[in-house]
């Protein structure tokens, strides 16, 4: 491989982060992940969809990442000792009273594993701050 072949390929593996061993960590690390916000609903309790008729709707937040992170788990606790790879979206949690732009944006906070019903996806983000990247008009 000549020089160039060589440089190329390390800066593609630098560039990747599941590749060069840079996976996320759970809280209390911060993170800042850039992706779209957008709204979601699922089926509630009692019956989580099993019964629609009568399930109630929640209604969240999801930021859509630009490219899919994994989470290193931590051994000595017990909600986040699962690591994760391939994770595409994360549920957030804003803080109260918080305004969250929908659209793109850079979203900060801390990442936890999910442990509840309803937690939507395997991996969420507490939301510390979310700055919209949509263009002003």
């Amino acid at each position: 491989m000549n020089a160039r072949a060589l440089t190329i390929a390390g800066l593609v593996l630098i560039a990747t982060p599941a590749a060069a061993g840079a996976c996320l960590k759970y809280e209390p690390s911060l993170v800042h992940l850039r992706g779209q916000i957008v709204e979601r609903s699922a089926y509630g309790p009692p019956g989580y969809g099993e019964d629609p008729a009568h399930d109630s709707r929640e209604h969240f937040l999801v930021l859509k990442l630009d490219s899919p992170i994994c989470v290193d788990g931590t051994p000595d606790n017990e909600l986040d000792s699962e690591s994760e790879a391939g994770v595409p979206e994360l549920m957030m949690v804003p803080p109260q009273g918080q305004p969250i732009p929908r659209g793109r944006a850079i979203v900060s906070g801390t990442l936890f594993h999910a442990i509840t019903a309803h937690h939507r996806t395997r991996v969420l983000i507490a939301v510390t701050d979310a700055q919209s990247l949509n263009a002003k008009k």
